[in-house]
């Protein structure tokens, strides 16, 4: 396949492949052929570890994939280099605090501060009410506090072992450490594996370290399937596609599902999201978007039909997950996204009838 010289188009397509080759993920690569345009909404998804090939050369990056499809460095616009490298030198610092808090700053101003929460299911609802009845089935409280086993420095970042109790001393409890660091270009890197205890029963509905975003920022942008909550059972009316949401808006709570690339707006400066495996929960709790990486997430279920794809606690074993924040990717993040505007939030119930 042979591509043509459009500069502009190649840079889009070079800033979205190398982050997620930075990031180990999948990205979708939309070419130019010869003497058509072709552009790739749902296939092929290039594994990049398995089929690309991305190095650094002179400040600009060089993509080739196995099948033959090169794109030359001169192509590219220059500046591309370490994508997640902080803008105009900023410097930025992550910290693990004794009671399972994780914090980063710039200077003095605190960008995130949040504690390593884990989902293990979602907010009450009369369906899990009558799924209850008569049996442990989802957890809750949903979203679990850490009691911290210790913290350590490790490789200029620090692992954290935690223990998610499903009540205080209880028997059913979750195991895990959490690592956290800097990459290279200076993005925070949060890599996480969890184990429940022999004892844990139950089912975890959705299941994931979850972090708690400044309550200043109000819009989630993604690519990957939307606009609606992407759960089994639940896909049929998603598509492929860039889209944007305002945490007050009725379709916000739920997971995304095939997400490549997202961003949180409205705070400080805007933050590029990637969540290993591609499923990123999305609630709004007092005002805060509450961001999650999904290691498992079930259907919905009804009254009295179990959701499908439930993971048993006392099953589920060890599962290992992965978030990445890159601060200060803003030129990026237009590449993606565009304008990165504010969302409108849709409530029509609460237009309709009040608070």
């Amino acid at each position: 396949m042979t591509i043509s010289r459009d500069v502009k188009r190649l840079t889009a397509v070079a800033a979205r492949a190398a982050l997620a080759a930075v990031l180990s993920l999948t990205v979708l690569l939309p070419v130019r052929g010869a003497g058509e345009e072709t552009r790739v909404n749902a296939e092929p998804i290039y594994p990049v570890r398995e089929r690309m090939e991305v190095t650094s050369l002179d400040g600009t990056w060089r993509f080739k994939l196995v099948e033959g499809l090169e794109v030359p460095a001169e192509w590219l616009a220059p500046g591309y280099a370490g994508l997640l490298e902080q803008a105009e030198g900023q410097k930025i610092k992550v910290k693990a605090t004794a009671d399972g808090r994780l914090t980063v700053t710039k200077g003095h101003a605190t960008l995130l501060d949040s504690p390593l929460q884990l989902r293990v299911g979602r907010k009450p609802s009369i369906t899990l009410e009558c799924l209850t009845k008569g049996k442990p089935y989802g957890w809750q409280p949903y979203i679990l506090t850490p009691r911290v086993l210790g913290v350590k420095r490790s490789g200029g970042g620090y692992d954290v072992e935690c223990r998610w109790e499903r009540k205080p001393g209880s028997d059913q409890y979750i195991n895990g450490t959490v690592r956290i660091g800097l990459t290279e270009g200076g993005a925070v890197s949060i890599d996480y594996a969890v184990c429940p205890s022999d004892s844990a029963d139950g089912s975890l509905l959705e299941y994931g370290l979850t972090l708690s975003l400044p309550a200043e920022y109000d819009t989630f942008h993604w690519l990957g399937q939307g606009p609606y909550s992407h759960t089994p059972g639940k896909k049929a009316f998603n598509d492929r596609a860039l889209w944007h949401l305002n945490k007050d808006d009725i379709r916000f709570d739920g997971n995304r599902g095939g997400v490549d690339l997202a961003a949180v707006t409205g705070g400080t400066m805007p933050i590029a999201v990637a969540v290993s495996g591609g499923n990123a929960g999305l609630e709004n709790i007092g005002g805060r978007i509450t961001l999650t990486q999904n290691l498992a997430v079930a259907g919905y279920g009804a009254k009295f039909v179990s959701p499908q794809g439930a993971l048993r606690a006392g099953k589920a074993g060890r599962m290992e997950g992965r978030i990445v924040l890159g601060f200060g990717t803003e030129r990026l993040l237009r590449e993606v996204f565009g304008q990165l505007d504010a969302a409108n939030a849709e409530r029509p119930y609460m237009e309709n009838y009040g608070r």
